[in-house]
């Protein structure tokens, strides 16, 4: 796997839940290790760049934007250790939303000085 790129990226969903008020959340607190049962730690996503296979984005063309585990096709993973175990990962909350709504993905990227 390529190393991931040394800015952090924090990843969230916006939107707005079932009794109308707006929301936004990190991603890393809806998935759980099932094997501990604890939430994913959170922390920041790291960028992995995917890759081209006969002139086609591999990304693109396999849906595989963020991945919690180990996965090269991606643009963006899970930089911590468990990443490498890819069976141990299930969805930890319900999220705030449903199926049909529309909401929004937000990278966040540290400001950087100049």
């Amino acid at each position: 796997m390529k190393l991931f790129h040394d800015v952090p990226i924090q990843i969230a969903v916006a939107g707005i839940d079932s009794d109308g008020k707006p929301f936004k959340s990190q991603v890393d607190r809806w998935v759980q290790n099932s094997v501990l049962e604890l939430p994913m730690s959170p922390g920041p996503w790291g960028y992995v760049g995917s890759r081209f296979e006969e002139n086609v984005f591999v990304a693109a063309r396999d849906g595989s934007f963020i991945a919690v585990r180990e996965d090269s096709d991606a643009i963006l993973g899970n930089p911590r250790p468990e990443r490498i175990q890819d069976d141990i990962w299930k969805a930890a909350v319900p999220p705030p939303f449903k199926a049909g709504d529309k909401l929004s993905l937000i990278l966040e990227f540290p400001r950087q000085k100049l």
